[in-house]
This record gives structure tokens, sequence and C-alpha cells, in this order.
């Protein structure tokens, strides 16, 4: 619920059978969504590599698509691979709230793949992960997001 998917693409899996897979927009990530398919475009990749205690390396950009643009960790081999300018097709990708901030996050699981460069269009704007974040009520699994005060750059 909440969640809206806006764009189908078929997949010719290994099997030869052709599969539909449901994305979602940027603006319409939530925390503790998960199995997100999403596509977007590396903005930035940041400098900082952050090491797990099992030992996992863990890359961070700031990624965008037309709705809106969000901070995105990438795991090991994926995550060093994305550089400025990829287009990013992430399958399997969840959301979570870290340092009151909304981060997509491909996971260990999750799978990303190259599919171009540089030619997308995209926004910064809103820019999810500078989102606060309410439940819609206290039984509720579901989150509005409630706008930064000021004006506030990613």
């Amino acid at each position: 619920q909440g969640r809206e998917r806006h764009k189908e693409e078929k997949v010719v899996s290994n099997s030869n059978q052709v599969e539909r897979i449901e994305f979602t927009k940027i603006s319409d990530l939530r925390p503790c969504m998960n199995k997100i398919n999403c596509i977007f475009i590396v903005l930035e990749k940041l400098v900082l590599v952050t090491q797990t205690k099992a030992d996992a390396s863990i890359h961070h950009c700031f990624v965008a698509d037309q709705s809106g643009s969000i901070h995105l960790c990438a795991w090991d081999s994926q995550g060093e691979s994305l550089q400025q300018g990829d287009i990013i097709r992430l399958l399997g990708g969840y959301c979570s709230i870290f340092k009151n901030s909304l981060v997509l996050y491909s996971g260990k699981y999750g799978q990303i793949e190259k599919i171009g460069e540089f030619m997308m269009s995209f926004t910064e704007v809103p820019n999810m992960s500078l989102m606060g974040w309410a439940q819609e009520s206290a039984s509720s699994k579901n989150f509005i997001p409630v706008p930064p005060q000021g004006n506030v750059n990613k």
C-alpha cells in the first residue's frame, strides 16, 4: 500500500521466458519498503566507503530519476563499479532510515546493472533523503514524508 509503480519493462531471463518487472519512482520510496526495483542515474559517488563488521564494503552515492533523488548505499563490487553518469537498474533493493535520513540500499542480495551512461533526464527535487518521516498512525507501517524546513541542498 502506498507504493506506486511507474514503469514496466520486459526482461528476458536465462530460460528465454519474458517476465515483467515493475519499477518504483524515487519520489514514491518510503521507509521499510523492500523488493524495490528502480532505474536511476548516479549523480555523485562519494569518497566515503564504510566497512561492516562482516568486512563488507558499502559505497555511497547520490542518485536521481525523473521524480526525485536519494542517497544510495551499494555493497562490495557492485558499489565499487558505480561511476558518476552511470544509468543503473536496481532489482531487489530496500529503503531504511539511517541517522534520520531515508537511504536506498542495494543490499547483499540486490542486483545492480549498468544499462547506460549520461543520457537520462532527472531532478534532484525532492531529495527523499532530506525528508522527515512520520507514521500515518501508531499502528500503521505506512510512512508519510514531512518536507524539510528552509532551503536545504543535498
